[in-house]
C-alpha cells in the first residue's frame, strides 16, 4: 500500500539548478511538499522563515558553502528524528558508515528508485517526525 505523501514536507537541497528543479517538480507531482534551496546555507534560512514542519531531509552530500553532512547535523540539533536521504555523484563509502536514519542514493538514480526510498525512510524508522 502506498505511503500517504499528503501533507509530508521535503527539504530539498541541491546546487544543480536543473536537477533541483526536476526533482522538485516530481516530488510535488507525486504529492509532497516542496521545500528547495541551492545550498546548506540557503536551506538553514529558508528553514527559519518556513511555517511548515520539515518531514525528510533530501540533500546533495557535496555543495559549496555547506554540504549536506553539515546540514543535517545542524537541522537535527532541534529536529532529531530528521530522516535524511544523501544523493551525490561521488562514492561516499570511504566516508564510513552513515548516521542512523539516514539512506543514499547514488546519481544518478531513477525517479522511481527515488519514490521508494523516500517511502522507505518513512515506513522502515518509526521515529517521530520532526
Amino acid at each position: 500500500m502506498p505511503l500517504n505523501r499528503a501533507g509530508r514536507t521535503v527539504l530539498l537541497v541541491e546546487d544543480t539548478a536543473g536537477l533541483r528543479s526536476f526533482l522538485s517538480g516530481y516530488l510535488s507531482n507525486a504529492g509532497y511538499r516542496v521545500i528547495d534551496a541551492a545550498n546548506g546555507i540557503e536551506a538553514l534560512r529558508i528553514c527559519g522563515n518556513t511555517a511548515f514542519s520539515i518531514d525528510l531531509l533530501l540533500s546533495d552530500v557535496i555543495m559549496p558553502r555547506m554540504g549536506g553532512r553539515e546540514l543535517m547535523e545542524r537541522l537535527r540539533l532541534d529536529h532529531p528524528g530528521l530522516r535524511v536521504i544523501f544523493i551525490s555523484g561521488f562514492d561516499i563509502s570511504h566516508a564510513g558508515r552513515l548516521p542512523d536514519g539516514v539512506s543514499f542514493l547514488a546519481k544518478p538514480f531513477e525517479p522511481e528508485v527515488l519514490l521508494e526510498t523516500i517511502e522507505r525512510a518513512f515506513t522502515s524508522r518509526q521515529s517521530s517526525p520532526s
